[in-house]
């Protein structure tokens, strides 16, 4: 799939793969530590997460999870959807949240508090883009692969209304 005209290429393939090894090498050492689970937010973090556990020693467990405050487009609604089954989850060792993108804050936010609030004894989030100037909600990455501005973004598993997550590559708006 190709980039549409009014974006450009921001962060290379190869950029992101030299980036999340070292992510990697950071949570295998953590897990080496202690053991925990991934939760996978759908749909934009499944391909960081992908290329994250290609490059990882260790093969943690995960759970999927929908939870967005992003209906279409490039706006925010403000409201965030969880989607979890509390009761099939193992909430009993720390919990690595993975995300593509943490920008206004307000998803990672109430899943962290969800998680705590359901038992989890520690909850850390690894995302592959964080955005400055963005947030809403005060929360912060304990892993980031890159720091850009509140450039809308796309590929590697971000969207413009589902289309262009699977760009290998990260493109701003121009």
């Amino acid at each position: 799939m190709q980039c549409p005209k009014e974006f450009y290429e921001v962060i290379s393939e190869q950029t992101i793969h030299n980036e999340l090894t070292k992510m990697a090498q950071d949570l295998d050492d953590l897990y080496e530590k202690s053991p925990f689970r991934f939760i996978v937010l759908l749909d934009g973090a499944v391909p960081f997460t992908q290329k994250l556990l290609s490059l990882m020693t260790h093969r943690p467990e995960s759970y999927e999870m929908r939870a967005s405050s992003y209906y279409g487009g490039e706006t925010s609604s403000g409201v965030v959807t969880l989607q979890a089954d509390w009761e099939e989850m193992d909430l009993s060792m720390p919990i690595v949240i993975l995300d593509d993108v943490l920008d206004t804050g307000r998803t990672l936010h109430e899943m962290k508090r969800q998680l705590l609030k359901h038992g989890a004894p520690d909850v850390f989030i690894a995302v592959a883009i964080s955005k400055t100037g963005t947030r809403v909600v005060e929360v912060e990455a304990d892993w980031e692969a890159f720091r850009i501005g509140p450039e809308f973004l796309i590929g590697f598993g971000m969207d413009l209304d589902g289309k262009y997550r699977d760009l290998p590559y990260i493109a701003q708006k121009r």
